[in-house]
């Protein structure tokens, strides 16, 4: 028989009990639920998209698209993360380009 089978063994959740591991964790879990993207929030940035795409309408510029990305999509971002955009499509300077070489 082995030494190390005569100690007597406590369950592993017993065995950490207050380590710091479990500590931080915890402060962990409860920073995030704090900070996390609340529904609120994330209406606030669905208004933004709305506005910019307004935003495009009014500059005559219809084939542009806005297509958001990141922590707004995956919903594991902050309160205070920002909102990760890509703007796709012909530009101003492209359209007026092309407007002037049809007038020539």
């Amino acid at each position: 028989m082995d030494w190390w089978t005569l100690i007597p063994r406590r369950p592993l959740q017993e065995q950490l009990g207050s380590s710091p591991v479990t500590s931080v964790t915890k402060e962990f879990q409860i920073f995030f639920n704090s900070a996390k993207l609340q529904d609120s929030d994330m209406e606030k940035r669905e208004r933004v998209l709305l506005d910019l795409k307004r935003i495009l309408l009014k500059a005559d510029l219809p084939d542009c698209q806005i297509s958001p990305f990141g922590s707004y999509l995956s919903r594991i971002g902050l309160r205070t993360s920002d909102l990760d955009i890509t703007l796709m499509g012909m530009g101003y300077g492209k359209k007026k380009e092309m407007e002037m070489k049809r007038l020539t």
